[in-house]
């Protein structure tokens, strides 16, 4: 969890001023300079939340006002459907307050206003709050009169205590190309649309090179001003890029001034590296610049950064996924130093820590990895890189060796699902068209198979059982036994796909002679038949005792598969049956089925050459063939 302390930073001399005067001159000239005339905030504004202890029961507030600001605080409520004016109006006692504390910038560098931060705390989980933000300034009509200023009203809704599920939106390199403001305009508009289509989002977090000048509080202030809409109701997290630095320091002065963060992270390194859990998913942000050699890291630095990677990753192990956020790839698509040196100091220790999903830019085009250890694919332990670029900066190349997915010239952003069994990854474009969509299942190095006496580790059918178990399609017929070589009847098989369904309830009374009611199967085979999914034998049989096959198997998934338009692609797959020497065998009725499970890699045969269509399913199969059903078919799981 989140833990909060007071950060010390080292003290940053005059001549970071004069370096960032230099460098607005020299580096950036392609932002136009007429965006960069804009002054600070007359009110309070620019409102970003975070969270910087248990997400559940607290929020942390960050927002800029102009120099004139003496106090300031925020006024909240439990409730939405209220102003905090007409709450006042009536007279009541029912609006909290919390005084702010104005911030103290590291930088020399500021828009000529002020920047005030508050935390909330002793909220309830699951509640909406009402709040807004009230500035005290002096200048009011008579000598020492003091007049306020407000936000107007916001609001915020906190999580459950132990939420089973997150969404969160990823964003890649926003930086700007040409006109700053009108690009970080469209930002804001492609962050607004990621929370109308995904109101679930819980928190959105930035992958670095935010803005294209480092030095410029004009592009920070653009920045959160089109950020506001969205994140002044949930909260905003980020990682520093290249283009946040260009300070003597090393450090992103700006960047850790404009930002509230959690301040767990190794010493002397605060805010640059910091992690949090939500849920099923703990979530690590590490600052991959400082292999840039401007923050001269000495080696203690290094040890210091590499064991708190290590311990971190450590402390994670009872969640289900592990999530890193870094600038740099771990697998650069473009060759790049600062890269080869992350991947030389921090790959081996990622792999380790058994991290699932990397979220990274800096390269500008999106890309997907397949799942990598040392570079090499590994679908049981590899790591999945996912390269994204929200802003309009594009590269129209890209090394696509060990990558799944690769889209040029789109600004995009990534919407991620956790629960414990599946981690959903989709990309889509700034008008909310899906780009790229993938699923990473729970490992089988962290399932139950291994207790299975009957399992070999080194069997052909162990990750099956690993992901059957992970999923929760199937268990074991004991605590020590799966049965990988028995037999499955009908009635098992309609339960395992009632199961991958969630186990809906049927709509009425099973109408089969032989489903007797109240049985562990009774639903399952009852909601089955009610879809179509799998038919009984003619009449009133069902055939609930009887062996399944594997041409019956095949022609249950493909009729599963064609029912739902969203897979249409998938159901449309065939392959080449005579390619088994058995084909002969196979019924008439589950010809193009077995096709179709051929086609999709479902069903791969034995040896390569038979397809058994006749043959008894056993476990150990049926896992199988469900596993590999599940990774080559879009949104199955």
């Amino acid at each position: 969890m989140f833990t909060s302390h007071n950060l010390s930073r080292v003290f940053r001399s005059l001549s970071s001023l004069l370096l960032a005067a230099v460098l607005m001159l020299t580096v950036f000239p392609a932002v136009s300079s007429a965006q960069l005339i804009r002054s600070a905030p007359d009110c309070p504004s620019l409102v970003r939340l975070s969270w910087t202890a248990d997400p559940w029961n607290s929020m942390s507030v960050t927002w800029q006002d102009s120099a004139e600001a003496q106090s300031a605080r925020i006024e909240y409520i439990a409730g939405e459907g209220q102003t905090l004016e007409q709450i006042q109006e009536a007279g009541t006692d029912r609006i909290q307050k919390e005084e702010a504390a104005r911030v103290d910038h590291t930088s020399t560098l500021s828009d000529g206003g002020t920047q005030w931060h508050a935390t909330l705390t002793g909220l309830k989980p699951e509640t909406v709050y009402t709040y807004r933000i009230v500035s005290e300034k002096s200048g009011g009509s008579a000598s020492g009169d003091v007049r306020e200023d407000s936000s107007g009203v916001l609001r915020f809704t906190t999580p459950p205590e132990k939420p089973e599920t997150l969404t969160f939106a990823y964003f890649g390199d926003v930086q700007v190309n040409q006109e700053a403001e009108g690009e970080f305009t469209r930002w804001g508009q492609l962050a607004e649309k990621a929370l109308s289509l995904n109101p679930d989002m819980r928190f959105g977090i930035m992958g670095g090179d935010i803005v294209e000048s480092g030095i410029s509080t004009e592009q920070f202030d653009m920045f959160f001003d089109a950020a506001a809409p969205v994140f002044s109701g949930i909260p905003l997290f980020a990682t520093n890029g290249n283009h946040e630095s260009n300070f003597l320091s090393g450090k992103p002065e700006l960047y850790l001034d404009s930002f509230t963060l959690p301040v767990n992270g190794p010493e002397g390194f605060e805010e640059e590296f910091y992690s949090f859990d939500y849920g099923p998913v703990h979530i690590m942000v590490l600052n991959s610049w400082v292999y840039s050699g401007e923050q001269k890291l000495d080696e203690e630095d290094d040890s210091r950064i590499a064991s708190w990677i290590r311990q971190d990753l450590q402390s994670a192990e009872d969640s289900s996924w592990k999530i890193a956020v870094m600038h740099h790839p771990l697998y650069a698509v473009h060759s790049d130093r600062v890269a080869d040196l992350v991947q030389e100091h921090w790959g081996p220790l990622l792999e380790e820590g058994g991290l699932d999903l990397l979220l990274c830019g800096h390269q500008h085009v999106y890309c997907r990895s397949l799942p990598l250890t040392g570079g090499l694919i590994d679908y049981d332990q590899g790591i999945t890189q996912v390269m994204g670029v929200s802003g309009e900066k594009f590269y129209s190349s890209a090394d696509e060796t060990s990558m799944e997915r690769t889209i040029y010239g789109v600004s995009n952003y990534q919407i991620i699902h956790a629960s414990d069994q599946t981690l959903e990854i989709q990309c889509f474009d700034r008008d909310g068209q899906e780009l790229d969509y993938a699923v990473l299942n729970a490992r089988s190095g962290r399932s139950g198979a291994g207790r299975f006496e009957d399992v070999p580790e080194e069997a052909w059918y162990a990750e099956a059982v690993g992901w059957a178990v992970d999923n929760k399609v199937f268990n074991g017929v004991s605590d020590t036994e799966f049965a990988p070589d028995r037999s499955m009847t009908r009635a098992m098989f309609a339960t395992v796909l009632w199961r991958m369904n969630g186990s809906p309830a049927p709509a009425g009374p099973d109408t089969f002679t032989d489903v007797r009611e109240g049985q562990w199967y009774t639903d399952a085979v009852t909601w089955a038949s009610e879809q179509g999914f799998i038919t009984g034998y003619g009449g009133a049989v069902f055939g609930t005792e009887d062996f399944i096959t594997r041409e019956q198997i095949a022609a249950i998934l493909f009729r599963y598969t064609s029912q739902d338009p969203d897979m249409k692609e998938s159901a449309a797959v065939r392959g080449n049956l005579d390619a088994f020497q058995d084909c002969s065998e196979i019924s008439e009725w589950a010809a193009e089925a077995l096709s179709w499970a051929s086609g999709i890699h479902m069903i791969n045969g034995m040896g390569g050459q038979l397809l058994v269509p006749k043959g008894l399913a056993t476990r150990a199969q049926v896992a199988t063939m469900l596993m590999n059903y599940s990774r080559n078919n879009p949104k199955t799981d």
